[in-house]
C-alpha cells in the first residue's frame, strides 16, 4: 500500500497474513492507451544543456515511449510549447520513429503553463486511456486541472515530478536543501489520489553502451513522408530493442 492508493483496492487477507497493508495492483490490457504530457513551460525548467530538467524530460519520455510501445500499448503525446501539437496514440515501432521526431524538436517556451497542457489533454483523453504528466512545477495551478482528469472509478492520471532543485548549478542531485519540496508536493498530490513519483537529478541517464556521446537526434522527411535519421546519438545503428534510458 502506499499513501493515494484506493482503499477499496485493499486485499484484506494478504494484508491479514502479512500484517501490513496490501493492495491489488491490476496489469494493464494491451489494449490501454498511454498519452505523455511534458511540461514545456520554461519558467519551471532549471539546470543547462544536457543536464537540464527539459533534456531529462526528454530522456524519459523516449524511454516510457519505448517501454510501453514494447509492451504492445497505444502510445500518444500531447505538447503545448510555442504552438500545441498532438501526436494521436499508436502502436509499433514506426510510431516509435514519430514520437523521437517530435521529441527532437521539443524546446521551452514562455507563457505555456502546465495547468494549459491538462486542460488540453482532459478534451483528448477518452474513459479508458492513461496520463502521464511530466514536469518540474511545484505549483499548484496545474493540480486543479489534474485533478480532474484523476476523477473517476479508475486512475488515469500519474505524475513524474523532477526535482527542478537538484538540478541546480552545483546541487549534487542529492540531499538538498529546499529538496524535500519535491516528497511534500507528491504527499499533497497523494492526498487527491493521484500517483506521483520523484526523479532527480542523476536518476535517470542513457546507456553508456547505446549511445556513445549524447546528443539531440535530428530527422529528415523523404519523398515517401517517411522520417530519416539524420544524426543519431552514435554513428553505429540503433538495435529496434534497445532502451532508451534506465533509471
Amino acid at each position: 500500500f502506499q499513501p493515494g492508493d484506493p482503499l477499496r483496492r485493499l486485499h484484506w487477507p494478504t494484508s491479514a497474513r502479512r500484517e501490513a497493508l496490501f493492495v491489488k495492483v491490476f496489469q494493464p490490457q494491451a489494449s490501454a492507451t498511454f498519452w505523455l504530457a511534458p511540461d514545456l513551460d520554461a519558467t519551471a525548467q532549471a539546470g543547462e544543456g544536457a543536464d537540464s530538467t527539459l533534456e531529462t524530460t526528454i530522456t524519459l519520455l523516449a524511454s516510457l515511449a519505448a517501454e510501453l510501445l514494447k509492451q504492445r500499448m497505444a502510445v500518444g503525446l500531447l505538447t503545448v510549447g510555442s504552438e500545441a501539437q498532438a501526436l494521436l496514440p499508436q502502436r509499433g515501432q514506426e510510431h516509435f520513429w514519430q514520437i523521437l521526431r517530435a521529441l527532437a524538436a521539443l524546446q521551452a517556451a514562455p507563457g505555456c503553463p502546465f495547468a494549459h497542457t491538462l486542460a488540453k489533454a482532459r478534451g483528448l483523453l477518452s474513459p479508458q486511456d492513461v496520463l502521464l504528466a511530466v514536469t518540474p512545477s511545484l505549483s499548484t495551478d496545474w493540480i486543479a486541472p489534474l485533478h480532474q482528469i484523476n476523477r473517476g472509478p479508475q486512475r488515469r492520471a500519474e505524475v513524474i515530478l523532477l526535482d527542478a532543485a537538484s538540478f541546480a548549478p552545483g546541487a549534487d542531485g542529492k540531499n538538498l536543501p529546499g529538496g524535500e519540496k519535491a516528497g511534500a508536493f507528491v504527499l499533497t498530490l497523494a492526498q487527491l489520489g493521484i500517483s506521483a513519483r520523484v526523479v532527480r537529478r542523476g536518476d535517470l541517464s542513457p546507456v553508456a553502451g547505446i549511445y556513445g556521446d549524447l546528443q539531440r537526434w535530428e530527422f529528415i522527411t523523404g519523398g515517401t513522408g517517411r522520417a530519416i535519421a539524420r544524426r543519431t546519438p552514435r554513428s553505429a545503428r540503433l538495435s529496434p530493442n534497445a532502451r532508451w534510458g534506465q533509471p
